[in-house]
């Protein structure tokens, strides 16, 4: 069973970054001053700071991008907002973009900082056939489910792995690996019981890939202690943990 800190990823997280300096002059303010001391200003603002903001024609993800340290950093709606919504570059990839698949899948990601996006065939070619790095993968599957799922940690927030649901003969192509029990996978809903069993029964159900499934309080503790999203009064349809 996955720990608690190995399945939410607290342990690797790390966070991307940008380092906004920007001077008055950066931001169109002409400061009261020496006018010999301007051109010295400016040189400093384009040295370590040149911020332009990106998005590609497969993904609605708006990024503010450094073309110095060649990093990029998706934006929030309210974070765009408070930027005065600068209209974005559209391109064939972000700046700083990785492309990576898992070995036993075809499909292939592309990973922008702690953003991944799968990649349809028509982005790839757009953004000129990149040759995608192979990344390891764990196997991992709910208790009571048949689905296998391999998994890949290419950014630190969980929500960003790579998530593949394998195909028998994918699975078949990774060598048949026995999946570990896992306490969260993407994709899953919580819902509060209003119904349960008995008055034993933690309050809280499990809804994924179409099944619902009552929780235990230490499943629900080891998925991060999800607040449900809505109520549930029907019978479960798997085994309870």
């Amino acid at each position: 069973m996955f720990t608690k800190t190995y399945i939410r990823g607290t342990s690797r997280r790390v966070g991307v970054g940008l380092v906004l300096s920007l001077s008055a002059a950066a931001l169109g303010v002409v400061a009261a001053g020496p006018a010999q001391a301007a051109p010295a200003d400016r040189s400093a603002v384009s040295a370590t700071s040149a911020l332009v903001y990106q998005k590609t024609n497969y993904a609605d993800d708006l990024f503010q991008v450094d073309t110095v340290t060649k990093t990029a950093k998706r934006l929030s709606l309210a974070e765009w907002a408070r930027l005065g919504y600068p209209q974005p570059t559209v391109v064939p990839a972000i700046t700083g973009t990785k492309y990576v698949k898992i070995a036993a899948s075809d499909r292939l990601f592309a990973v922008v900082g702690n953003t991944s996006t799968e990649l349809t065939f028509a982005a790839w070619r757009g953004a000129g056939y990149p040759t995608p790095s192979v990344v390891a993968a764990e196997y991992v599957k709910y208790t009571g489910w048949n689905s296998i799922y391999a998994v890949s940690f290419v950014t630190t927030d969980k929500n960003e792995w790579v998530w593949v649901q394998l195909t028998f003969d994918e699975w078949v192509r990774a060598g048949q690996p026995a999946p570990k029990p896992c306490d969260w996978i993407i994709g899953s809903r919580y819902l509060h019981n209003i119904n349960p069993v008995s008055a034993e029964q933690y309050p809280m159900v499990l809804l994924f890939e179409g099944k619902y499934m009552p929780l235990a309080r230490w499943a629900w503790e080891a998925a991060g202690s999800p607040v449900p999203e809505a109520t549930y009064g029907g019978n479960t349809t798997v085994a309870p943990w």
